[in-house]
């Protein structure tokens, strides 16, 4: 036995040696005395939370910012929505406002109910079920001795048709709308009415202007002739309007007078294109000599002395397509009317509502002339 060890540490020793060298307790040291990580990994991990933080606060930066962009958009839309109805109303309200805006809408009105009664004159249900003959006698077609549905719904609906009740598609309907189309033609006869008391004075100071009639008669301008054009329309036209109010009645009169006012309106009309034509050609050659000379400052725009300004002079053209546009919708509308005057003034044959047909197309053109020289002016 060693010097200096008694029997009893030897034991503790050999206790300890074997407890050290025990499975269990190897086992318990790798469950839970695992190995620490070092400072280098412990950073990078900090590093790579801290990234991945920021990427996660940059995505709902992002998102946030998406949010905002959309609701300030929808915003946005909704403000230039509310004012551009406004701006349309504002337009209508002046237009309304107008004698002449009356006068295109109430035109509009009157040649649509005149054309919607005679399609629904012609085309009206009610009125085929008066018909003797039905889709099977058309197609030779056996009929029974008794039919249910004539026997139902025919008498009655023809009852109901002949009456005096006012339906859709009902002769009474029909009635209704020509009634209405006639009063919207009053209407605008009530507007027309009293210029021949201002044409007259305006015809009167133009002749007084000139000292000698009878030696310069021939020198007349054009616009002394159309008023004495329009004067004569105006004196017709207020004479069948004195006849409306039953303040005179002479039936050959009348008749005389017809044919006097759909031909000083038809002189009126040719003269207009003739008119708006010379000034559609005089715009378009002036546009086009606009054109040309931009396309030459923009090739020696480096050599001028003065600055070019492209903006300004595209914004003159701009207002020259503009009013170009205004005279081409004169001159559709006036095409519209010559050939709906035409037919009363040479008595022309033609299908019914033709002469509404072509009004109502020329009230569309000269209301959309009028709305967007209104919608011009504003902008």
């Amino acid at each position: 036995m060693p010097k200096g060890k008694s029997h009893k540490d030897m034991n503790s020793s050999n206790h300890n040696h074997e407890s050290n060298s025990s499975p269990f307790i190897s086992k318990n040291v790798l469950l839970f005395n695992s190995p620490q990580k070092s400072v280098n990994e412990n950073e990078k991990e900090e590093d790579e939370r801290n990234i991945k933080e920021e990427q996660d606060g940059n995505k709902k930066t992002l998102f946030d910012i998406d949010n905002s962009f959309t609701e300030e958009n929808s915003d946005n839309l909704v403000t230039s929505n509310i004012q551009r109805q406004l701006t349309r109303f504002q337009i209508l309200l002046k237009i309304f406002k107008t004698t002449t805006g009356k006068d295109k809408i109430a035109k509009l009105i009157k040649y649509f109910l005149e054309l919607f009664a005679l399609t629904l004159s012609k085309y009206s249900p009610y009125k085929f079920l008066q018909t003797k003959k039905t889709g099977l006698d058309l197609m030779n077609f056996p009929r029974l001795s008794f039919d249910p549905a004539e026997a139902i719904f025919k008498s009655q609906l023809v009852k109901l048709n002949k009456s005096n009740t006012v339906f859709f598609g009902s002769e009474g309907f029909v009635t209704f709308l020509a009634n209405a189309a006639k009063q919207m033609a009053f209407f605008r006869h009530s507007l027309r009415f009293g210029w021949t008391y201002f044409n007259s004075i305006e015809l009167y100071k133009q002749i007084s202007a000139k000292k000698d009639l009878t030696k310069n008669f021939f020198q007349f301008n054009e616009s002394d002739f159309l008023l004495i054009l329009e004067l004569y329309y105006n004196v017709v036209d207020d004479l069948l309007y004195l006849h409306k109010l039953k303040i005179w009645n002479n039936a050959s009169l009348k008749n005389e007078l017809d044919k006097h006012d759909a031909r000083s309106w038809y002189y009126q009309i040719i003269y207009s294109l003739k008119t708006k034509y010379v000034e559609y050609k005089e715009l378009n050659d002036f546009i086009l000599k606009k054109e040309i000379k931009r396309d030459m400052l923009l090739e020696n725009k480096d050599n001028l002395i003065n600055k070019y300004d492209d903006a300004a002079f595209l914004h003159e053209l701009d207002q020259l397509y503009k009013e170009l546009d205004l005279v081409k919708l004169d001159l559709y509308r006036l095409g519209c009317d010559f050939a709906a005057d035409s037919i009363d003034v040479f008595n022309l044959r033609v299908p019914k509502g033709s002469y509404a047909f072509f009004s109502f197309i020329s009230g569309i053109l000269g209301f959309k002339k009028l709305w967007l020289s209104n919608k011009y002016e504003q902008h």
